[in-house]
């Protein structure tokens, strides 16, 4: 059974230029190298507020 992580990302509702992919590639080529399944969840909104559906998907399933 191969092992498996998940990962996050989470850009700013205010800075629209910001790509959660930028964020996400080093995280899934690394796991690749290492042979780990990757389950990702990427929210647009404000750190100030943590009712993220990412985030609570997130915390839900691991």
């Amino acid at each position: 059974m191969p092992k498996r992580t998940a990962i996050y990302a989470r850009v700013s509702t205010r800075d629209k230029g910001q790509n959660p992919e930028t964020q996400l590639v080093a995280l899934r080529d690394r796991a690749d190298r290492q042979n780990v399944e990757v389950t990702g969840y990427v929210d647009q909104a404000s750190g100030k507020n943590m009712n993220r559906l990412e985030w609570k998907r997130l915390t839900d399933n691991w």
